[in-house]
């Protein structure tokens, strides 16, 4: 299966298309290669699983065995509502690798929070006239796909900052993985797209 991620116009910088990761579950597995693909059942489970898997060195307590996260270096992705006509994306961006810059100093790690969030349907609280209680009701219009896709950077703290360029870089792959619910996931879907388109390399 191809990776959709080599389609996309991404200025890689400290990211390539095997690092972004997608949390598993039956939707991901028939769109995305195996290989970019994550079981867990917590974010430290995960970030065990990837520390190990990059290549972090062993270290042994109490009978217990965990990786350093030196090589630890993702991008996590967890599509949401999945039973929604408009599935949203959680991405976590993770780099705690070791880098210094020209004057020696230590370069901050990155740990920062994007949620591409769906506005394609209004609503509007409704007060039923029998029992007074309000409900969430959705609005009749509809806008593009494309277009109702907002994107929502959660930081990551003044002392965790990152240079321009890898910031661009959060901005192409945040919109590449917004392409992926458009052109991907909805059309998948509403029956619009097979799975064996996928798998063209």
């Amino acid at each position: 299966m191809r990776n959709y991620f080599d389609t996309q116009r991404i200025n890689w910088v400290k990211y390539n298309s095997t690092n972004i990761i997608f949390k598993n579950n039956n939707l991901v597995k028939k769109l995305v290669p195996q290989e970019n693909v994550l079981k867990y059942k917590s974010k430290t489970d995960r970030d065990e699983q990837m520390c190990k898997k990059m290549g972090g060195t062993a270290r042994h307590n109490n009978g217990h065995t965990w990786y350093s996260q030196d090589t630890y270096k993702s991008v996590h992705v967890h599509l949401q509502n999945l039973k929604s006509e408009y599935p949203t994306a959680d991405l976590e961006f993770i780099d705690r690798t070791h880098r210094n810059d020209s004057a020696g100093e230590i370069i901050p790690k990155i740990n920062a929070l994007v949620y591409i969030t769906s506005f394609h349907r209004g609503w509007d609280w409704v007060r039923d006239p029998n029992t007074g209680q309000f409900s969430k009701v959705s609005k009749q219009n509809v806008c593009g796909v494309d277009e109702g896709y907002y994107i929502a950077y959660g930081g990551q703290g003044v002392d965790n900052g990152m240079k321009f360029h890898e910031f661009r870089e959060l901005l192409d792959i945040s919109e590449a993985v917004k392409n992926f619910l458009v052109e991907v996931v909805v059309p998948f879907k509403n029956g619009m797209l097979e799975q064996n388109h996928l798998l063209v390399a």
